[in-house]
């Protein structure tokens, strides 16, 4: 399992909370399939321009290493996919998203906001792969929220909101990444070190084995970088991340980022 926690980072810290579960509609067939849900298709990338533009781009260690090209789109519970009323009351929306040819799809949302009771799930395809549930716990103070990397050029997105709470949940995505490098945990280029930093794999890094637990690859957005979590002198498991100014607020400004590798 490559994702282990996800944070963002407008002002604070946050932990990326999921309860698990499975989609309503894996279980309930009176429901549409999900192959004839509405589709959003973001337009096709130039793959030989950013190939060249990687080129010059994956020298410079003052950036992101970009995987994802991003996509801004305005998708939202009102003008995009499909609400189904349930025989209890209950209501299901659903949309499918493509990015033609894919390796990977993560969201960013600039409204967000789930009412006691109501669950999110992301699922690839096939539905061998699921996010979620996200619940009214991933709430944030600014409604700014971020899903991680769901394999393949289709993510559909499945949200279930009980009737004592309709029309209470907003859900609005205004950035789709269109993943063009996998990101694995042997991505052979994310794990060399500078000249000034000792290498934590090797034998001059004996002294580090503790320590490297706790490092990570992070996405932010369509770039990624890496990081140490930080414990406290209160010993009272804030998770703090530290990583390079570069990595986010001098060229992304508020962005979701996560955790992919430990």
């Amino acid at each position: 399992m490559y994702l282990l926690v996800v944070l963002c980072l407008p002002q604070f810290v946050y932990l990326q909370i999921s309860i698990g579960g499975t989609p309503y509609s894996f279980q309930n067939k009176q429901v549409k399939s999900s192959d004839k849900l509405p589709q959003e298709d973001t337009p096709t990338i130039d793959i030989n321009r950013i190939q060249q533009e990687d080129a010059l781009n994956d020298s410079n260690s003052g950036i992101p290493t970009r995987f994802g090209i991003e996509q801004a789109v305005n998708y939202n519970l009102n003008n995009s996919g499909l609400w189904e009323n349930l025989p209890n009351g209950d209501r299901l929306w659903r949309l499918k998203i493509q990015a033609p040819e894919a390796l990977s799809i993560n969201l960013i949302y600039d409204n967000f906001y789930l009412p006691e009771g109501a669950k999110l799930f992301l699922y690839n395809e096939e539905k061998t792969q699921i996010l979620g549930a996200f619940t009214s716990l991933n709430n944030k103070i600014d409604d700014v929220f971020g899903t991680a990397l769901v394999y393949g050029e289709v993510t559909i997105l499945e949200y279930y909101e009980p009737a004592k709470v309709e029309g209470e949940g907003r859900i609005s995505i205004n950035t789709v990444v269109h993943g063009y490098r996998y990101i694995s945990k042997d991505n052979a280029d994310l794990g060399s070190s500078g000249n000034c930093n000792v290498d934590a794999i090797c034998p001059d890094g004996d002294d580090w084995r503790d320590e490297i637990k706790a490092v990570a690859k992070i996405v932010i957005g369509g770039g990624l970088c890496s990081g140490s979590l930080l414990g406290n002198t209160n010993r009272d498991c804030t998770p703090y991340f530290l990583t390079a100014n570069h990595c986010g607020f001098s060229r992304l400004g508020s962005r979701c980022w996560f955790v992919v590798q430990q």
